[in-house]
């Protein structure tokens, strides 16, 4: 179902849209999560959508199924939490692989002064 309201929102699978374009729909695997999907069609082209589900909001890697970059719904454990490379982050940013920063890391405990530096 695709609705159209006085405002010019557009609705898909939502027949009320409260955002300029609202995609809303029961999916519980990665064929059926509501979402947007972008795909280019030429030779070794990527196939991306970003979806929404019980994972979370996430980026699906559509020719593996995976999630490269998640982000932890408010109902779930780790509610805000961000994954690269993981579907569950238990930390506010848990990266599975290496890390490679161009500039300053600061490292804080506490949330004030940084306790170390990396360059």
């Amino acid at each position: 179902m695709v609705a159209v309201d006085n405002s010019g929102r557009i609705g898909i699978g939502a027949s009320q849209p409260s955002r300029l374009v609202h995609v809303e729909g029961p999916g519980t695997t990665n064929s059926t999560l509501p979402g947007v999907r972008i795909k280019c069609t030429a030779a070794g082209g990527e196939d991306f959508s970003l979806v929404a589900g019980d994972l979370g909001f996430g980026l699906l890697d559509e020719g593996n199924g995976s999630y490269p970059l998640l982000v932890k719904g408010s109902g779930e454990a780790g509610a805000g939490n961000v994954g690269v490379g993981t579907t569950q982050p238990t930390q506010k940013l848990d990266v599975a692989g290496s890390i490679a920063v161009n500039g300053v890391l600061a490292i804080k405990s506490d949330g004030g002064a940084a306790k170390a530096y990396y360059s």
